[in-house]
């Protein structure tokens, strides 16, 4: 896996801004990148938006099975948690602002990782799905956000 400028100058400038260093000047020379390739947003990243420990775990296990089952997948999720101290927590993962999974988290429940890897693999497959629907959907007349 090569590592391209756009992701090693975001990376100096990530390490810049969390430590503090103003020393550490970033050119980039875009007139230089022949391969448009490079220049292409960083995907995979799930961002974790929960707020329990419940809503924590079920976080990480969901992407480590992702990472393991799924490592090279192109799809940015973000998980959401709103808990709640009689019902347990609502958890949901988004991709491009819409629900695409959604379950309750039972507090007294310690089955988070079975919960996790089946919302991995759904997630997986309904992504799957919309990908095929883009793709086989004739949309000349909107733009795709109108759909």
């Amino acid at each position: 896996m090569q590592i391209s400028r756009i992701q090693l100058a975001i990376a100096v400038i990530v390490f810049s801004v969390t430590f503090g260093t103003s020393g550490i000047a970033v050119e980039l020379d875009e007139s230089k990148l022949d391969d448009r390739s490079q220049l292409e947003e960083i995907s995979g990243i799930v961002v974790d938006r929960t707020i329990t420990l419940m809503g924590h775990d079920f976080y990480r296990f969901f992407t480590s099975y992702r990472q393991f089952t799924q490592p090279e997948s192109k799809y940015n999720l973000t998980v959401f948690e709103r808990p709640s101290a009689r019902w347990g927590s609502l958890v949901w993962i988004e991709y491009q602002s819409k629900i695409i999974y959604k379950t309750f988290l039972s507090p007294g429940r310690s089955g988070y990782q079975e919960v996790a890897e089946n919302a991995a693999r759904q997630i997986e497959e309904k992504l799957g799905k919309l990908r095929l629907q883009e793709l086989l959907s004739d949309h000349i007349d909107l733009e795709r956000d109108e759909l």
